[in-house]
């Protein structure tokens, strides 16, 4: 239920949009990145739960990423939750902690995300840890503006000028990442050698 009405609102952003979700989701989706690596990162805590079971789930349809799980960070900057029983209970050394609470964001977005972590020590009622999603804005909203170059039909059935362009394309080719451009090039060289 929780997730079908999550999912309905996700769903009214625009993909154009910057999406952020973010919140205390009771959910412990563990180290599941071999399952799921669209949507997690190497970095979580524990054992896979029902509810990150659902989570994830909810992440790989939507085309999410858990944000805080991307980085390596010592246990205590990764945990989201610690057990208050901790502080009543000195018996034991580390106190029960886990990792809940997530920030997530479009995976085709993940290249702007430059650190994510929770924090302690923040002077807060409650057994939960700030947690902190740094973005890289340049990369956000920066965008590579290239000249339209107009090229004159006619000009390509002189030969000398076909030739020239076609150099001129497989240089581009070469140097711009474009996937299966060895076979584009290959196909280029033999249309210029005239095979």
């Amino acid at each position: 239920m929780f997730y079908d009405e999550l999912e309905a609102v996700v769903r009214t952003v625009s993909v154009r949009d910057y999406l952020v979700v973010a919140g205390d989701f009771n959910a412990k989706t563990g180290r599941e990145w071999n399952s799921y690596p669209e949507n997690i990162g190497r970095y979580g805590k524990g054992d896979l739960n029902s509810n990150g079971k659902q989570l994830l789930e909810f992440c790989n349809r939507q085309g999410l990423v858990l944000t805080n799980t991307l980085f390596r960070h010592k246990m205590a900057h990764r945990t989201t939750w610690e057990s208050p029983a901790h502080h009543a209970d000195h018996a034991r050394k580390n106190p029960y902690r886990n990792v809940i609470d997530y920030i997530m964001v479009r995976k085709e977005l993940r290249h702007t995300i430059q650190d994510s972590r929770s924090h302690n020590g923040l002077q807060t009622y409650t057994d939960h840890r700030l947690v902190r999603t740094t973005f890289n804005l340049e990369r956000i909203f920066t965008k590579k503006s290239r000249k339209q170059e107009n090229i004159d039909m006619e000009e390509l059935n002189d030969h000398v000028i076909k030739a020239k362009y076609a150099v001129n394309v497989e240089l581009r080719l070469w140097t711009e990442k474009i996937p299966g451009k060895r076979e584009i090039i290959k196909k280029l060289q033999l249309r210029r050698n005239g095979t």
